[in-house]
């Protein structure tokens, strides 16, 4: 069993592909992408799953891509309730997780927590680009942990659209 974690899929939005520099196909690739998940493998996503009215369709094609166990991390764009999303088909959902890996405790989060306890925050929401360094997050809370490695973003276009291992990210 491994396990994986994929982030901000923003399936159905379009604008996506010009703020980050996606390609027209990128819902594709993220589905095709899937297959090396294994049907006993978990996947962490940590959240904007979707933000357009055709989510019922990406979850279907999202669900039936592998039989992993599969764990949302709701995003700031995921604004249906807890039921919705294990209609969908999610395993378990969640705001964050906080997980001893490694010899690690690791926080799963969609945004970079500015405050945590454990050793790493794997985080997106970030994407590819620092705009989302604003007022909001202290840069030098931010830029200190993520010099100290405490702070692990997985920008999926930055990954080639597919899923990463945890070990990976964490060695």
């Amino acid at each position: 069993m491994k396990e994986w974690i994929t982030t901000d899929n923003h399936f159905d939005h379009k604008n996506i592909v010009e703020y980050c520099g996606r390609p027209e196909d990128y819902e594709e690739r993220i589905i095709k992408n899937l297959s090396v998940v294994g049907d006993d493998d978990i996947l962490f996503n940590l959240g904007d799953f979707s933000l357009g009215k055709r989510t019922e369709y990406w979850a279907e094609r999202y669900m039936f891509a592998n039989k992993a166990k599969k764990i949302l991390i709701l995003g700031n764009h995921d604004n249906k309730s807890y039921t919705y999303y294990y209609k969908l088909g999610f395993d378990f959902v969640c705001r964050r997780a906080s997980i001893k890996r490694y010899g690690k405790r690791i926080v799963l989060s969609h945004r970079p927590r500015r405050f945590f306890t454990e050793h790493i925050n794997i985080h997106g929401h970030m994407h590819n680009v620092d705009h989302r360094c604003n007022g909001f997050w202290d840069r030098k809370i931010l830029s200190y942990n993520r010099r100290k490695g405490r702070m692990r973003l997985v920008s999926i276009e930055n990954t080639d659209y597919m899923p990463v291992t945890l070990e990976t990210v964490i060695k």
